[in-house]
């Protein structure tokens, strides 16, 4: 089973792929693989993203809870 990714792990992935494609002497092919590789990191970090931000607001909702029942 493949190890998961951190955030910040496929995020320097994504920065990588991002600084090759910026050199003159990649070729076509090799431009078209970073380009694959580059939107792989980036739907890796809105996924990491978006769990983080889905489990953010479930705290924040169940404080909310909390705080209701507090008073």
């Amino acid at each position: 089973m493949a190890k998961k990714k951190s955030f910040e792990e496929s995020y320097a992935k994504l920065e990588e792929a991002a600084a090759s494609l910026k050199r003159d002497s990649v070729t076509l092919e090799e431009s078209i693989k970073l380009f694959e590789d580059a939107s792989k990191y980036y739907e890796e970090c809105r996924t990491i993203l978006d769990n983080a931000k889905q489990r953010l607001m479930n705290l924040d909702k169940d404080s909310d809870e909390i705080r209701e029942l507090e008073q």
